[in-house]
């Protein structure tokens, strides 16, 4: 895996300011997990409306991360499609337990008006790259 240093400034480059600002702000909270960096940001920017933005290749998992429950409650989710792992993501318990707070895809510009739990899965174009190909080659969708 690329350095802290590298991939935040392959994130400043895809980021563009304004919608999508990228940050240390793991580092400067010491944190690691996702759940305990969501809470500081909300904690931090009450006022700003996050989405947390995954591969459907982490949503099998979900309820098996940190607090990954409270996480499902406490941000709106966007599951993007990737290759080989959509069915399985689906299928999943993490899919099961969530299922009932899922909105079509076709309300995904809603996603999060309404608060968490809320969440989509996105079946966009899909990219066969790990985040970590992407980076190593400075090719950003």
């Amino acid at each position: 895996m690329a350095s802290f240093e590298e991939r935040l400034e392959s994130a400043e480059k895809l980021a563009d300011g304004v919608r999508i600002i990228a940050t240390g702000i793991e580092q400067r909270y010491g944190t690691q997990k996702t759940f305990l960096t969501l809470e500081h940001l909300k904690r931090n920017f009450p006022n700003i409306r996050f989405i947390w933005l995954m591969g459907s290749d982490n949503l099998p998992d979900l309820c098996k991360w940190y607090r990954g429950k409270a996480l499902i409650k406490s941000v709106p989710i966007a599951v993007f499609a990737r290759p080989g792992s959509n069915k399985e993501a689906l299928k999943s318990p993490s899919a099961s337990w969530i299922r009932h707070w899922q909105r079509p895809e076709r309300e995904s510009q809603a996603l999060g008006i309404k608060g968490a739990p809320d969440w989509v899965f996105i079946h966009r174009k899909e990219v066969n790259l790990s985040s970590t190909e992407i980076r190593a080659k400075n090719s950003f969708l």
